[in-house]
């Protein structure tokens, strides 16, 4: 887990490979679910600014209860790389049930933004002050995210490979990223 562009997908597919495991990535999990569900392709974007951040969160949680039910603990594990706002959705974190380890990605904030202009302000920082904007999400997230992690991964500085052995040099079998 981490905010937008921490590297949550790049990092999660790269453990899931060297752990063997199966590797999710619930943004991409939820646009094929309302896809299927709606009859046409629809982006996370789209969703979001169309019809706003409740149905936005709706939709995150139906698509973790849909994946906790296709991964129950029978001894298959997945790495899951989570949506940056999931850490601000109830509904949806109660869908993790039995054991798993939650990572937290921390990224400097300054590079996060960067990241960010560089592939498009998305709607949810949208207006006259997405810099601003950013500021507050990031200072609320990074609270939420650091109370919620099992460990938190300092990635700044770091090429993926040097991350991938920060987390698997902790020793843990069990990851939801």
């Amino acid at each position: 887990m981490g905010m937008k562009h921490c590297g949550k997908t790049t990092l999660g597919r790269m453990l899931a490979e060297r752990e063997g495991r199966v590797f999710i990535d619930l943004d991409g999990y939820a646009e094929a679910l309302v896809s299927r569900q709606r009859g046409c392709p629809l982006t996370l974007r789209e969703i979001y600014r169309d019809e706003g951040r409740e149905a936005f969160q709706a939709l995150e949680a139906e698509s973790l209860a849909c994946l906790m039910a296709d991964y129950p603990e029978d001894g298959r594990r997945a790495v899951l790389a989570l949506g940056g706002g999931t850490i601000e959705n109830p509904e949806a974190l109660a869908a993790f049930t039995g054991s798993c380890l939650f990572i937290y990605l921390e990224e400097d904030e300054d590079v996060l933004f960067r990241r960010i202009q560089a592939s498009g302000i998305p709607p949810f920082l949208a207006g006259d002050d997405p810099r601003g904007a950013f500021h507050l999400l990031y200072e609320k997230r990074t609270a939420l995210y650091r109370g919620k992690a099992d460990l938190t991964i300092h990635t700044g500085g770091k090429n993926p490979g040097e991350i991938l052995e920060d987390i698997a040099s902790r020793g843990e079998t069990r990851y939801a990223c």
